[in-house]
């Protein structure tokens, strides 16, 4: 569980805590604590459903303000703490955004606007730019051979598409609609594809083939999904998330979906694999640390490769020697060559593509993804227009 929110109480003694996996485009709810700053003591205080975010006082100790999603809907709404009570505020299609009371507390400031977006391609070799769709995108992933891409089409109504299409924008296949989808992993061959969804509250973990057709549900566990890879003989499947309060966990499943096992934990995100099968790679980024890491799948152990590293993404490079790894600063984006020989890492990583433009490494989910071949960019390119109202209250 994931502190959002922390604001001070008006008695200064204590604090008012919001913890959970909040989103604005998936299914979430925050829990709110109180929590006494001077003998840490924890009291639970209510929860906040419908994608909270945004969340300030309205009336200091006593009420919120925040944005809700309602039937597809974002407005600003307000909870009573002492009767758990909602109010809706603002009213319209939305979405309404980051709420702010005046100092009389008789008015609110709120953002309301419209996103946009779309799924460039960058072209390496050709220097050439190209969207593959021009829609609010995101959680871009290039299959194997760098010849396919996955992804994940936005909405604010409750809806998202999962789409896979070639890098040329033929062969476009939608696998799944839902309400919290997540890209996961190609197939060795491409001829697979791995995603999740969220059913009732819960996430659930699908195999389809990449033409959109075979879909079958995993078994598992577990209880989040962010990440995956596949064996190089594509005899198995590695699923990395969260179990319970336990971050950095990593399952392997067999390649048809069946007997899952739990492998490592505490260990960062899987994402990629050895040539050989033996290693799997691994990102700390979304446990809040840096540094890329390394399971040993016979021996089940766990190794910090490059400890004060700051990226997403880790990648094996086609050729199988070396780690690939992206980093941006001023407007400019390099991915670093890291090499790499039975389990350890040597020699220093030298820049092996610069890219003379950036881009967000993570938007609901990782923003990009490279080809292991270095010939191919794919990310999201978020927009929109927004505009500032002042709402007065009787």
């Amino acid at each position: 569980m994931l502190i959002t929110t922390i604001l001070p109480c008006t008695d200064g003694k204590g604090l008012l805590v919001a913890a959970g996996r909040a989103s604005e485009f998936t299914p979430s709810t925050l829990t709110l604590f109180k929590v006494n700053a001077a003998t840490h003591a924890v009291q639970p205080a209510g929860e906040l459903t419908g994608n909270p975010s945004g969340i300030v006082w309205a009336v200091p100790g006593k009420s919120l303000l925040f944005s809700r999603t309602n039937e597809g809907v974002t407005n600003i709404w307000e909870y009573e703490l002492s009767g758990s009570e909602l109010r809706q505020i603002t009213i319209g299609a939305g979405p309404d955004l980051s709420p702010m009371p005046d100092a009389s507390g008789k008015r609110i400031y709120f953002v309301n606007g419209k996103r946009t977006g779309a799924l460039a391609l960058y072209s390496i070799s050709k220097k050439q730019f190209v969207d593959l769709t021009t829609e609010d995108a995101t959680q871009p992933l290039l299959s194997p051979n760098g010849r396919r891409v996955a992804y994940v089409a936005l909405s604010r109504n409750g809806q998202q598409e999962l789409w896979v299409l070639d890098i040329d924008g033929n062969s476009r296949a939608k696998l799944a609609t839902g309400i919290g989808l997540s890209t996961l992993a190609f197939s060795t061959d491409g001829s697979q594809f791995a995603f999740a969804d969220v059913e009732e509250g819960t996430q659930k973990v699908y195999l389809a083939k990449s033409d959109g057709s075979a879909i079958r549900q995993i078994r598992w566990s577990g209880g989040d999904i962010d990440w995956a890879t596949w064996a190089p003989d594509g005899r198995a499947i590695f699923l990395s998330g969260d179990e319970k309060d336990l971050k950095g966990t990593t399952w392997r499943v067999s390649g048809d979906g069946s007997n899952p096992e739990k492998l490592m934990e505490n260990c960062g995100y899987a994402m990629d694999v050895s040539a050989n099968g033996k290693y799997l790679f691994t990102s700390f980024a979304g446990l809040g640390k840096k540094g890329i890491g390394q399971i040993s799948i016979d021996e089940r152990t766990c190794t910090v490769l490059m400890p004060d590293l700051n990226t997403l993404m880790v990648r094996v490079a086609a050729d199988g020697n070396a780690i690939l790894y992206l980093t941006a600063s001023r407007g400019e984006t390099t991915i670093y060559r890291q090499l790499w020989r039975d389990g350890k890492p040597f020699g220093q990583a030298q820049p092996a593509v610069r890219l003379p433009f950036a881009f967000q490494q993570a938007y609901v989910g990782n923003a990009y993804d490279f080809s292991k071949d270095l010939s191919t960019v794919v990310y999201a390119r978020p927009g929109g227009h927004a505009d500032v109202y002042l709402l007065s209250q009787k």
